[in-house]
């Protein structure tokens, strides 16, 4: 199956959101800004250079609450089953076997919709409405 491709273009600055939530991946390569219009944006981080806006993810209506980043498909903490198909569907062409698998990021905002978006193509590969974590409060 192939994949739709999105790109979004912008002025010099991306476009400017409140932010309500920010997680940073444990390499430290990516910051992720959810903000109250429900957009999410990656920031490349640098060493010698100022964060630069890089993908904005498009999913939500309402504000974010929580991001997640650095999930990946396999075994163990932290990962999805290998291979599994995140909407439990067993027939589809989820997952990379073996190699390194994907990489995802879960997004939470304030009605309990989640999103997980496989990185670093920015596609939501599943969306599910939670009323519960709408409300939840988490702990960083």
């Amino acid at each position: 199956m192939e994949e739709a491709t999105v790109r979004v273009f912008w002025s010099p600055s991306p476009p400017a959101h409140e932010v309500t939530c920010v997680a940073v991946d444990a390499e430290g390569a990516f910051l992720y800004t959810g903000g109250s219009d429900g957009a999410i944006i990656r920031w490349q981080l640098g060493i010698a250079a100022a964060p630069k806006a890089c993908v904005m993810l498009v999913g939500h209506n309402l504000p974010i609450r929580c991001l997640v980043p650095g999930l990946r498909e396999g075994r163990g903490e932290g990962y999805m089953g290998e291979g599994e198909d995140p909407a439990g569907d067993p027939s589809s062409s989820w997952g990379g076997g073996g190699g390194g698998g994907y990489r995802f990021l879960l997004s939470v905002d304030d009605g309990g919709v989640c999103c997980l978006w496989r990185e670093p193509c920015g596609r939501c590969e599943l969306r599910r409405r939670i009323p519960q974590l709408g409300r939840a409060v988490f702990a960083q």
